[in-house]
Parts: structure tokens; C-alpha cells; sequence
């Protein structure tokens, strides 16, 4: 351990740890932000296998919000409210829900609709893997950019 001494910082004269701050700081601040940049991209693999995956839920839905379909549009649902779109006749079950959809929430409910929200009109089983569920979020948040 670098003991200080008067007139030091953690044991390097004044002038010298100066010298050498700037250095370290911006490298600090530039690894922290390549980092965050790196943490939010996504697999452009992973993005392709998830769209590939949305061709079952293109019957109902759609990611370009001007696109009417029997379901809502999937733009943007990272976040949005349930079932929070006007023009949509939501269940009841649906509507007496109150979270807003985060990855969490998706997750269950591409594992088991009928668990999230029992009674949901949704003709679909569900996805019994996790890479294929990390997919098609991976695709959905990429879609809305």
C-alpha cells in the first residue's frame, strides 16, 4: 500500500501525479462509456435469429406502428404500458393488469402467455427457450430505433 507523505499523492510528488491525471482520468471516462456502448448493443445475430422468430407473430403484429393489424404494433413495447394502445380491444384479463412491459415481463410472457395473464386471447404457446425468448426481445427493442 502507497503510504502518503507530506506534500505527496499516494506516494507520487506533486507535479508527477498531475502529469499523469489527465491521462488516466480520460481513459477512465472513455472505458466506462465503451463499455456502456457494448453492454446495449446486441448481437447482430442474435437480432436476425429474433426477427426470424417474429414471422410467427406477423400474422397479428407488426413493428411499424402504422401498420393495423388484428394485435397491437410491437413498436416501442419495451416500456409501454399493457395493453395501453387505442384502438385495440384488449381482454379484460389484459386490461386489469397494471405493469408496463420490460424485459421481464416479455420474457414470461413468451415462455407462457396463459401464466402472465390467464385468459389472454392469444393463439400462441409460447417459447420454451431462453436464447429464442433473448431473441425476439433482442429484436423488438431493435426494432423501435
Amino acid at each position: 500500500m502507497l503510504r502518503s507523505r507530506p506534500g505527496h499523492i499516494c506516494g507520487l510528488r506533486g507535479a508527477m501525479f498531475w502529469r499523469w491525471f489527465p491521462m488516466f482520468f480520460l481513459m477512465a471516462v472513455a472505458g466506462a462509456g465503451s463499455l456502456a456502448s457494448v453492454k446495449a448493443a446486441e448481437p447482430a445475430h442474435r437480432i436476425e435469429a429474433g426477427r426470424k422468430l417474429f414471422i410467427r407473430c406477423a400474422a397479428c403484429h407488426s413493428v411499424n406502428p402504422d401498420d393495423r393489424r388484428t394485435g397491437p404494433h410491437l413498436n416501442g413495447i419495451v416500456g409501454r404500458p399493457v395493453a395501453a394502445l387505442p384502438g385495440y380491444r384488449y381482454s379484460d384479463a389484459l386490461r386489469a393488469k397494471t405493469f408496463l412491459w420490460d424485459e421481464k415481463q416479455l420474457d414470461l410472457l413468451l415462455q407462457n402467455p396463459q401464466a402472465i395473464v390467464p385468459g389472454l386471447c392469444l393463439p400462441f404457446r409460447g417459447l420454451a427457450r431462453l436464447e429464442d425468448r433473448q431473441a425476439l426481445i433482442a429484436y423488438l427493442r431493435q426494432a423501435a430505433r
